[in-house]
């Protein structure tokens, strides 16, 4: 009996070894699986079930701007008052983007071009895009910019054309006509007169806006790698215009176009990687980090935001000094992007809305300004598994750069710096609950569920050997406790027997006293 309950107990203990090792080994042979099978999926072809997504992506998407309308023009211009700005809108509009011109080629990348166009929300606007609004005068700004280091006789003569017109250092605009463009006739008149006494040509459109030619239309031609070579490349920038590097900065580091467009990542993101991606709407390569985890209807993700080292000046950040032009002594402070380089000659400043993570002398410089990061910041809530993209808000700032320039009286009052802002813009985009039900369906839920499998054979072998152990320590502590017992009782009997032996000895000696 003794032998059988041993055999029973060798059996259950190797039963709980044999399904604790089988669940530890399912985890990697499950995992490559599960790995390989969504690297095979995430690769882009014309008929892979990536590409319609791909091509037409399930998010819907919307592009908000808040206008700063400015309440004190008189005073700033001629008693150089601080601004005070009041924030207008949203102007929201619904963004729509279609790939065209696809190319697969023999490398394993893919060229298409991206077409962007906007239709007006009014249900999720807060005023009409027709509304008027003061804001700063783009065209009159730009054209004092360009001219600033020319010869006084033409500061002049354009000076001269600015009185006649009575255009001012700001003006009345629609939030269409200031984000999509208007055609100034202040422009016309100005390139005339230049063209007309000087033969000088002001590199102008004469249409003037901060998103001029961006509706309807595609932002360049990328090339990527579709992930065909090489799963960890998918949908990272190979050429963009057909060049592998930008042109506007000073340094290979900031000239470099790193990462991808920021619509899709490659498949088993980290918590420890950066997200490099590359935007157009700023004209340089960026970095996100991972903050935390959240969820998006009922997918776990990870969410990366920009971290304040992007926009730092260079002293805290060495890196940065590429993006000094022309040079480092003509660095802005921290929470600032020169981007006239890439903006057509407008003196565009870009910063993160309200100059969040800027210095706090910006915020400081206006009436209105009230940095916050949940309303601010920009951040990607991205599946971890796949890469997909699942929600997200790019946040930045357009602002002006107003200076103290000779023979234009308008700005006599100005500072020598002063990034003035005009608008910021939050381009956000949440993934279809449709999409999201396929995802959790096809994928995840096989994930959680082949990972219970994984843990429940982990958990009933880890249950059975402990339960082995137990009896085993219990037998033990009861086999030690007869053996006291027995010498116990051993060592009862042995002082009773003495006890009577000398017991016996003194009835015998007593008898023969007697």
């Amino acid at each position: 009996m003794a032998f059988s309950a041993v055999c029973k107990l060798w059996t259950f203990a190797i039963i709980g070894l044999v399904l604790l090792g089988i669940g530890i080994g399912s985890i990697f042979v499950i995992n490559s699986v599960i790995r390989d099978e969504i690297n095979k999926q995430v690769v882009l072809t014309a008929d892979s079930e990536t590409y319609s997504a791909w091509v037409n992506p399930p998010a819907e998407v919307y592009l908000q701007f808040w206008v700063f309308h400015v309440e004190n023009p008189y005073e700033i211009v001629h008693r150089g008052d601080k601004p005070a700005l009041k924030e207008k809108g949203p102007y929201s509009y619904r963004e729509v983007k279609t790939k065209e011109d696809v190319k697969f080629h023999d490398n394993g990348t893919v060229t298409y071009r991206e077409t962007r166009t906007m239709y007006f929300d009014p249900d999720t606007s807060r005023g009409s895009q027709d509304e008027v609004l003061t804001v700063v005068n783009l065209p009159y700004v730009t054209v004092a910019t360009l001219l600033r280091f020319e010869y006084d006789i033409i500061k002049d003569l354009v000076q001269d054309i600015l009185k006649a017109t009575n255009e001012t250092l700001f003006i009345k605009l629609s939030p269409r006509q200031l984000i999509w463009g208007y055609e100034d006739t202040l422009l016309k008149d100005i390139k005339m007169g230049l063209k007309k006494y000087f033969n000088f040509t002001l590199p102008l459109d004469d249409t003037i806006g901060l998103f001029y030619k961006q509706n309807g239309s595609d932002d360049g031609v990328y090339n990527i790698y579709t992930g065909k070579t090489d799963p960890s490349l998918f949908n990272t920038i190979n050429l963009w215009n057909y060049s592998s590097i930008l042109d506007y900065w000073t340094t290979p580091g900031a000239n470099a176009i790193n990462g991808t467009d920021g619509t899709f990542f490659h498949p088993f993101i980290t918590k420890d990687e950066t997200l490099e991606l590359f935007s157009t709407d700023i004209c340089r390569s960026i970095g996100a980090t991972y903050e935390q985890e959240m969820t998006v209807l009922g997918i776990n993700t990870y969410r990366f935001v920009v971290p304040k080292q992007i926009l730092q000046d260079y002293e805290h950040y060495p890196p940065n000094v590429g993006f000094c032009t022309p040079d480092k002594t003509r660095c802005l402070g921290a929470g600032l992007l020169n981007a006239t380089v890439c903006k057509q000659g407008q003196p565009a400043i870009v910063s993160l809305p309200h100059f969040y993570q800027g210095d706090q002398s910006l915020v400081d410089a206006f009436d209105g300004l009230h940095p916050t990061k949940d309303v601010h910041q920009t951040f990607l809530d991205v599946e971890p598994y796949t890469g997909a993209l699942l929600r997200a808000s790019k946040r930045l700032q357009v602002n002006i750069w107003l200076q103290k320039i000779s023979r234009f009286t308008e700005t006599d009052h100005l500072p020598d710096f002063l990034p003035f802002p005009v608008m910021w813009l939050n381009e956000s985009a949440l993934v279809e609950e449709s999409t999201a039900d396929e995802l959790k369906s096809q994928l995840l839920t096989v994930i959680k569920v082949s990972q219970g499998g994984e843990y429940a054979v982990i958990a009933i072998g880890s249950i059975m050997v402990l339960v082995v152990i137990c009896i085993a320590i219990f037998r033990c502590q009861r086999q030690r406790d007869d053996q006291l017992l027995h010498s116990v009782n051993t060592d009862d009997r042995s002082d009773y027997g003495a006890v009577g032996s000398r017991e016996n000895t003194y009835n015998n000696g007593h008898s023969t006293q007697m």
